[in-house]
């Protein structure tokens, strides 16, 4: 307790053992300052190749980094964990067990398992900064942050990084946690088949060229959970998404899925990103009997010309969550159902500013029923879906479409206002549904800019 350890490896291979590296820090104000520095490798270790621990107040600071070649980090985990692994917990009225680390030029090739894995609970808090650098694994990024206590923010940042997984990141944050997520400049794919397989191909059977990704799972799953789904609760969960300058495609199903449950308060920003070609599912008929299974009990095979198809960016606020969003100058193209899809559950509420955005999807079609007849198809490009106690206030500019806007409001007018900049949209007020209610152009956005100052004032959140 109370002691400092300096520790530097440089020059070393760490290599074919049960684990890698271990570093722990126990105790208050206990600090381990960790620098591994221009190494060859840490690889073929059957568990972690790196680990991070700390709790009872410890504190490590850490750098991983090669200023040359990347750091091999290949082929750990084969019996569980992950390549690089963050582990942290805290006892209420002790200091948090804190873990500050930053990554650089690390290329992480792991089979079986996760790439960067993190779980963090009780009083701790984790800043992490990760750049430059390749992750290929089963899932490229899982976070877990269920914390109590001092209620710190976790930090974690990804910075051009190529991701190459079945799930590319994915990350949940649970009551009485504060997280701050952002993704900017990166390339997240699936390991399955690229190359454009999913677009349609007029001249092969069915309309589309071959499809043979049967590994890819969902681009990008952030979840906030508050603790209670009973209206007039406080709130116990912030968290912050922020999605800049990335391309996310070729996934079975959603390629951004951003969603907030309980009474947890979520705001987004999406702002210039690729999400392409995302969405086939998986073959819902595999005894060619015309009924179709669902995505959990269908066949292993995906196939693109069989229901249910998936969106490419899904904002879904549930239980008695708020959820606020920026979704600004993405490019969303050939994903299977919808490009962008708004939606409520029990008493959520979404506030949201859809702003410069260029549409073209729905592109998955079922022709297995009836034979030869093509359904679900070039229906729709953008949904936005109230259910029966939910709100959504949504503000709509300079957006291109292919297709319409599926608006379905389960509730009674107004529960969904929609204010639109003019024309800019391609579409006026007098083109609105009566299920919605025109509110002006000006009325979500400031929503959503009040959403933004409070966590900016109450958490010590950044602002976009």
């Amino acid at each position: 307790t109370g002691l400092v350890q300096d520790v530097l490896i440089t020059q070393a291979r760490i290599d074919g053992n049960g684990r890698g590296l271990l570093a722990s820090a126990e105790g208050e104000d206990t600090v381990l300052n960790l620098n591994i520095i221009d190494n060859i490798s840490i690889s073929q270790n059957r568990t972690e190749g790196i680990r991070q621990s700390v709790d009872d107040g410890g504190t490590i600071n850490s750098r991983i980094e090669n200023t040359a070649f990347p750091l091999q980090v290949t082929a750990n985990a084969t019996d569980g964990g992950g390549s690089l692994s963050y582990v942290l917990n805290g006892l209420t009225g002790d200091d948090p067990g804190r873990i500050n680390s930053v990554v650089r030029n690390v290329d992480i090739n792991t089979g079986g398992a996760g790439a960067i894995t993190v779980d963090g609970t009780g009083n701790s808090q984790l800043n992490l900064d990760v750049a430059d650098s390749t992750l290929q694994a089963t899932v490229g990024v899982d976070i877990s942050l269920n914390n109590t206590g001092d209620e710190m923010i976790n930090r974690t940042y990804f910075d051009n990084v190529i991701v190459r997984a079945d799930t590319g990141i994915t990350g949940n944050s649970q009551d009485g946690t504060l997280w701050d997520f952002s993704l900017t400049n990166s390339d997240i794919q699936s390991n399955g088949v690229l190359a454009g397989a999913q677009v349609l191909d007029p001249t092969a059977p069915g309309g589309y060229g071959p499809y043979t990704d049967t590994l890819g799972d969902n681009g990008i799953i952030i979840t906030a959970n508050g603790g209670s789904i009973l209206p007039g609760n406080s709130f116990d969960n912030l968290t912050r998404v922020n999605l800049v300058n990335n391309v996310v495609r070729d996934f079975t199903f959603s390629g951004i899925n951003i969603q907030s449950f309980g009474d947890a308060q979520l705001l987004a920003n999406v702002t210039a990103n690729q999400i392409l070609n995302n969405g086939p599912g998986e073959n819902n008929d595999t005894d060619n009997d015309g009924i179709f299974e669902t995505p959990s009990t269908g066949g292993a095979a995906v196939n693109p010309t069989e229901s249910f198809f998936f969106d490419g960016l899904v904002v879904q606020a549930n239980g008695n969550s708020t959820l606020s969003a920026r979704i600004s100058s993405n490019t969303l193209l050939n994903n299977f159902q919808q490009g962008i899809r708004i939606q409520t559950t029990g008493f959520g509420t979404i506030n949201a500013v859809a702003s410069g955005n260029q549409l073209s999807n729905d592109i998955g079609g079922d022709v297995t029923n009836p034979a030869g007849v093509v359904l679900d198809q070039n229906q729709f490009d953008m949904a936005v879906v109230n259910a029966v106690n939910g709100n959504i206030c949504l503000s709509m500019s300079a957006n291109t479409f292919r297709l319409p806007i599926l608006f379905a409001n389960g509730g009674l007018p107004p529960s969904v206002g929609i204010g639109l900049d003019g024309a800019s949209n391609g579409f006026t007020d007098a083109d609105l549904p009566a299920s919605v209610i025109p509110v002006g152009f000006g009325l979500c956005d400031d929503l959503v800019t009040a959403e933004e100052l409070f966590f900016q004032a109450t958490g010590g959140f950044p602002l976009n």
